[in-house]
């Protein structure tokens, strides 16, 4: 993904899967977990059904001294909803979009699709508004998300000295890109933020309200 040429492919952030169940037996075997967490923005722990709850609790807590500030998703029986890390929309993505913002809740599920009941799904609260946001208020949300978000994506208006200009955004667990995207000449202002984290959290959802920008910030 990094070498892609393609103009729409964006590099979001390290993946790193450990299987909760046998990180103990793999250590013994010479293998490192901090070297393979170091660079993660995201670690998945598989198989967290299985693993032994001291070792589960040893292994959480190797990977958070390891890397403060990654998220670490829990997902027994090997199940995490893909929408924690994609986004499957049912309209085109404009041009110049990153992210298809209108697709911000639950996916549709076939029914009779069994695992449904094992997996880590999401929640997400959006802002969507006729007025650009303030910049320093939504650098603070991309750059040091809640505990309770996993990811961000914004379609914003900023207000500059040179009028309106329009971005987008992408947060993963503090992983940030942001890109210059064109905006139709005389269009009123508009901005859309989604904050998506996992459902199961016992953080509250974060407020977005006040990212808006005031009329005279």
């Amino acid at each position: 993904m990094l070498a892609s040429e393609v103009p729409s492919i964006r590099f979001g952030g390290l993946v790193e899967v450990l299987d909760a169940a046998h990180v103990a037996h793999a250590e013994s075997g010479g293998w490192d977990l901090e070297q393979h967490v170091t660079a993660a923005a995201v670690v998945l722990l598989t198989k967290s059904d299985i693993a032994p709850p001291e070792e589960l609790a040893r292994t959480l807590e190797c990977v958070l001294a390891a890397i403060p500030r990654t998220t670490v998703l829990d997902a027994p029986h090997g199940a995490v909803d893909p929408a924690l890390f994609f986004d499957a929309a049912e309209h085109t993505v404009p041009e110049g979009a990153q992210l298809p913002l209108w697709e911000t809740g639950e996916a549709p599920r076939e029914h009779g699709h069994h695992g449904h009941e094992h997996h880590v799904h999401h929640r997400a609260v959006s802002l969507d508004v006729p007025a650009p946001v303030d910049p320093a208020t939504i650098t603070d949300l991309l750059e040091d998300p809640p505990a309770s978000v996993h990811r961000v994506k914004a379609l914003v208006d900023v207000l500059t000295p040179s009028g309106l200009r329009r971005f987008a955004a992408h947060s993963v667990a503090g992983y940030v890109t942001v890109a210059r995207t064109s905006r139709p000449a005389q269009a009123p202002p508009h901005s859309v933020v989604a904050a998506i984290g996992p459902e199961d959290t016992a953080s509250s959802p974060v407020g977005l309200d006040v990212l808006a920008a005031t009329e005279r910030a």
